[in-house]
């Protein structure tokens, strides 16, 4: 893993690892979260920046991956996978370092990511037959809202909570959605921003805190062009010629 400083142009190394991924900051960035293959499954560990101090958090059967760090840093959300139910949602405290279902269900819940309030959860779920956005409260009281309806991944909240993006699974769109937070939160309508062209996946955008910028692994230059398709028809025909002539 590396970090890149946008302002001095300069990359500096934050792990040798080759099998460390999915980093995630804290909330004041003194710290990185991430997942590691090192013991074999995919744990969770924290890595101080400033001193390379490292420490693993959830180191279990199952793999896991690091989503989300709440605002003030006590708790991480992180994906559970392989499990019967397939992907379900957990947290850890780090005060005492216990895991907690946050979602599970027999559908597949995933990329769960925590509102700058600490109140609310937004995440993926293909309980509706296709993987959809959802918001729910926190501490997790079964009631959820959803936020898109045409297929969405990886969600990412504005600075304020007041907004929360998302990729239109359909079409790669990033999507904004206005929220106005309460005891039922208010969600307004997905917007199409831009296409994404070949989004790799949950951990590869993000938007600055003040929604303006979006960073994101994507194809570079013109579309490619579509390869050519050769229909070959009868070939058993042909073949039987073929055999003839010999």
């Amino acid at each position: 893993m590396w970090i890149y400083d946008t302002t001095r142009d300069v990359r500096t190394r934050l792990t040798a690892g080759n099998n460390d991924t999915w980093p995630v900051w804290s909330g004041d960035g003194k710290s990185v979260a991430f997942s590691s293959r090192r013991p074999g499954n995919l744990d969770i560990y924290i890595r101080d920046v400033a001193t390379g101090a490292e420490r693993p958090v959830v180191v279990s059967e199952g793999d896991k991956i690091a989503t989300s760090w709440s605002p003030d840093g006590t708790v991480i959300f992180y994906d559970a996978l392989g499990l019967p139910s397939g992907t379900d949602i957990r947290y850890v405290t780090l005060a005492d370092g216990k895991s907690h279902e946050y979602a599970a269900t027999q559908f597949v819940e995933s990329s769960a990511t925590m509102s700058p309030d600490g109140k609310w959860v937004a995440f993926e779920s293909n309980e509706s037959g296709q993987p959809e956005i959802y918001v729910a409260p926190f501490p997790p009281t079964g009631a959820k809202w959803a936020v898109s309806q045409s297929g969405g991944i990886a969600p990412r909240w504005r600075g304020d909570g007041r907004e929360l993006f998302f990729i239109q699974s359909s079409d790669q769109n990033v999507m904004a959605v206005p929220v106005a937070p309460g005891a039922t939160p208010e969600i307004g309508k997905p917007v199409p921003l831009f296409r994404v062209r070949t989004f790799s996946g949950s951990d590869s955008w993000d938007v600055s805190a003040d929604g303006q910028r979006i960073i994101a692994a994507a194809h570079r230059g013109p579309e490619p062009k579509p390869e050519p398709m050769t229909l070959v028809q009868n070939f058993d025909v042909v073949l039987h010629e073929a055999a003839d002539d010999e």
